[in-house]
């Protein structure tokens, strides 16, 4: 059997492991706030690229649809151009007849 001073050694080793445990599991679970802190900043950021991502895809929407207006715009403006053309022609033809 042990005696009363081995058991108090062990008593103290056992304690001092604890401890040195449990500065450990402290550690580490601080690491993983850190870590959680870490990924809700990573998350909060994606989260604000995607809103950016969304926005530049709606301007971008918006400049198509501009730019397919001015397309219109110009092929109408080429018509009429060609349109007045031919009648200016014929006229001009008519007037030297």
């Amino acid at each position: 059997m042990a005696t009363s001073t081995e058991l108090q050694k062990l008593n103290k080793t056992i304690t001092n492991h604890f401890k040195i445990l449990t500065k450990q599991i402290n550690k580490i679970d601080e690491r993983n706030l850190n870590y959680e802190d870490m990924l809700k900043k990573i998350t909060k950021r994606m989260d604000s690229h995607e809103q950016v991502l969304e926005n530049l895809t709606k301007v971008m929407r918006r400049l198509e649809i501009a730019t397919e207006k001015r397309n219109t715009e110009l092929k109408n403006l080429a018509h009429e151009l060609k349109t007045y053309a031919y009648f200016k022609r014929i006229h001009t033809d008519w007037h030297l007849k």
